[in-house]
């Protein structure tokens, strides 16, 4: 967490794969029962398209866990004033691949019934759409 929380203070010193290492090592701390491979591949998928497009990234969780609703929507509300806050950033997609890793998103309150999935959408500009949809699911 440590290691995230660097690299999100200083975005232009890190490169999307020095972060996916760090982020690595936290989701297999975290040991949890079949999503660690998942997850590493799915963050491989995004760095691989960071590093040739830097797009952007939005992040969907679909939440099948009743009681776990209101923490998730919540965890999504503050992602979303990290994507506005750093926008304007060099690197603006990092935010997101290094909030998936971060305490604050809740990765070790997910439970294993939570199903996580990254997405690369065309417009990381205007997340608000994005997160309207997710907000409709959730």
């Amino acid at each position: 967490v440590f290691y995230i929380e660097k690299a999100m203070s200083s975005p232009s010193g890190s490169t999307p794969s020095a972060l996916l290492k760090g982020i690595s090592d936290q989701v297999d701390n975290l040991n949890i029962k079949g999503q660690v491979s998942k997850t590493r591949e799915a963050l491989q998928g995004t760095v691989t398209s960071l590093e040739s497009h830097r797009d952007g990234i939005v992040m969907q969780i679909e939440d099948h866990v009743g009681s776990a609703n209101s923490v998730l929507k919540e965890n999504v509300k503050g992602w979303m004033a990290t994507v506005r806050e750093y926008r304007s950033v060099a690197y603006p997609a990092i935010i997101g691949i290094t909030s998936l890793a971060s305490v604050r998103f809740g990765l070790r309150a997910l439970t294993r019934n939570t199903a996580l999935a990254v997405v690369l959408p065309a417009g990381i500009l205007y997340p608000d759409k994005v997160f309207e949809e997710l907000w409709k699911k959730n």
